[in-house]
């Protein structure tokens, strides 16, 4: 700014027209920073390693849905061995009946 102009009583001042200032986030109205936004531009920065936390998680998820998916064949041919199993068991009580019934006559 210049010097205040006098012209005829009336004092005229120069104005210089400025960019606009802008308004930062950081800062409250008093000038302070603000410590609500401050923590907020914390969290953002954190949230990179949240994100990153997130996308390792639903990766390990993935290789466990897909190592169930294996596992599943293999679970059932051992649950269809097992009524095998059970079932011979059953017919060898039964033919060791009619043996011992066989035996005693």
């Amino acid at each position: 700014m210049g010097r205040p102009a006098t012209g005829g009583g009336l004092l005229l001042i120069q104005v210089v027209p400025k960019a606009p200032l802008m308004h930062d986030l950081l800062l409250n109205q008093g000038g302070q920073v603000s410590s609500f936004n401050f923590a907020s531009n914390q969290d953002i920065m954190q949230n990179g390693t949240a994100k990153a936390v997130i996308c390792h998680s639903k990766k390990l998820e993935d290789v466990i849905k897909e190592t169930s998916l294996q596992i599943k064949p293999h679970d059932d041919k051992i649950k269809f061995l097992e009524g095998q199993k059970n079932m011979l068991d059953d017919s060898i009580l039964d033919l060791e009946g009619i043996v011992s019934f066989f035996q005693v006559n």
